[in-house]
């Protein structure tokens, strides 16, 4: 097991990151750490290491969803 710390945002927080990541690991996503490790493992690195983050879904360019009534903007 590699052993993590927590970022300054709260445990949470990095297990909420760090399973998003590890989807995307799975779906076939580029590492960005090296080693033949399990998605999840690599996941975890990446983020107590700092190279992935979790971002706005407007900071990052996705379409806005749909207003209070279910409809598309």
């Amino acid at each position: 097991m590699v052993p993590v710390s927590a970022p300054p945002n709260g445990t949470f927080h990095f297990v909420v990151v760090a399973a998003m990541r590890a989807k995307q690991l799975a779906r076939g996503c580029v590492p960005r750490v090296e080693g033949k490790r399990p998605c999840t493992v690599l996941a975890r690195i990446e983020v107590a290491e700092g190279k992935v983050m979790a971002v706005d879904g407007n900071e990052a360019g996705a379409a806005p969803g749909p207003d209070a009534n279910g409809r598309l903007a």
